[in-house]
């Protein structure tokens, strides 16, 4: 079931206390539901992390479990 929050997620790269670069996805409601494990050296591979998952959720496969 979709919610309207589900059309409101946004991909944030940040950078971290280590200096590298991080990525998160939060909902519409601004909690965070994925996030990166590592970091990045640079801004541009965060970015391309990003819009890789990004072409990978957009081919995946839905199954719903019913309960």
């Amino acid at each position: 079931m979709r919610s309207g929050a589900d059309e409101k997620l946004k991909y944030e790269v940040y950078g971290d206390d280590k200096k590298e670069y991080r990525w998160r996805l939060k909902a519409g409601n601004g909690q965070i539901i994925a996030a990166a494990s590592e970091g990045y050296k640079k801004k541009g591979d965060a970015d391309a992390a990003v819009d890789s998952m990004r072409a990978k959720i957009a081919k995946a496969e839905i199954i719903v479990i019913k309960d």
